[in-house]
This record gives structure tokens, sequence and C-alpha cells, in this order.
């Protein structure tokens, strides 16, 4: 009789069992490409890797963008760490958010409170990210995939 009670449960109303839940995405690498608007007509288009670490309650991710640049001229290749963005969960993921406050992010090792960066709005699945962000008066955008580093 418990045999057949814990099937019942297990079960939806019409008899079949329920549908797994998606699997949520889990710290990671993504590759893919920024595209940042300068502010005129022209995009500067750059391929980069970023790193989700997402913390243990699942509130908020660390995102690392490695070897980035947002201008073409006068801006070395860098490691860009955006700490603490608040993540919500959403059936197949998380969205990642952030309030007008903006974040600091780190850069060589040290805090860069001129650079804050506002207006994280984004999307992370198991397979896919994609986010944008201001920085600088720079509206910046990345669109990655889940499938190992670009080679540079």
């Amino acid at each position: 009789m418990a045999l057949v009670s814990l099937f019942f449960v297990a079960c939806n109303n019409n008899g079949t069992p329920p549908e797994p839940k998606p699997t949520l995405p889990a710290n990671g690498a993504y590759a893919g490409t920024f595209v940042i608007s300068q502010g005129t007509e022209d995009e500067f288009v750059w391929d980069a890797n970023v790193v989700l670490t997402i913390n243990q309650e699942e509130t908020y991710a660390t995102v690392d963008m490695l070897k980035v640049k947002f201008t073409e001229k006068g801006m070395p290749e860098m490691d860009i760490t955006i700490p603490g963005v608040p993540l919500t969960e959403i059936s197949d993921g998380y969205t990642l958010s952030c309030d007008e406050d903006g974040i600091i992010p780190i850069m060589a090792g040290g805090k860069f409170p001129d650079r804050v960066i506002t207006e994280i709005v984004g999307k992370v699945t198991s397979q896919t990210i994609s986010f944008s962000f201001v920085c600088m008066n720079l509206p910046v955008n990345f669109t990655g995939v889940r499938e190992g580093a670009l080679q540079r």
C-alpha cells in the first residue's frame, strides 16, 4: 500500500510522472563576443571569455571577463571582474541584474570606483549567457556559449 501511495505522490493529476526540473547553470566558462557601442554608429567587437562563479546560496555571481578591450585604441587587454551581481532564479536559469548604484569592478588587482558598472541586465542558462551593462557611458553587450575557452 505504501508503494502505491508513493507512486501517486510522485505523479501529477493524470497519473504521469512530473516533468523534470531544467538543469540550472553552474560555475563555468563561456566563449563569446563583446559588442561595445562607441557613441557613434561605430561598434567595437571583441571575442573573449567570461567565467561565471555563482555563490553557494545562488543569490550572487562573480563575472570575470578575461582579456577584454572596450576600445580599439588606448586600452590594453585586461581581465575585469564584476563582483556581487545579483541573481534571480527563473525556470531555465538565472537573470542577472544590478540597481542604479552599480558595482565597482576589479581590474589589475584593485578596485576602480571611477569605472562603476551600471545597468547590468542579463540571463544565464546551462548552455548560454547574455548580458549588457554600461561602463564609462559605453553600452557593452556580451553573448556567449558554454563551450570551452577561446584560444588567443
